[in-house]
């Protein structure tokens, strides 16, 4: 599962707090909550990941995508 998330003009890699665990996400941007909460499906943290890349489109803006990689049943 894909997650992107528009970032705020001027975030960082070190602005991004993201924690994944098996059944649940937190996200945060400049130290504002973007994600949290409970995950309907399990999920393996170690193999989900998130970058920073260029929003399509939108000149200088940016966008957090983050890979969520589903545990199988």
């Amino acid at each position: 599962m894909v997650v992107e998330v528009p970032l705020p003009a001027g975030a960082r890699a070190r602005d991004v707090a993201c924690r994944v665990l098996p059944a649940s996400l937190s996200l945060a941007v400049c130290g504002q909550a973007v994600l949290q909460g409970s995950l309907l499906r399990k999920v393996l943290p170690d193999d989900s990941d998130w970058v920073l890349e260029d929003a399509p489109g939108q000149g200088e803006g940016r966008l957090l995508r983050l890979t969520l990689v589903k545990r199988a049943v």
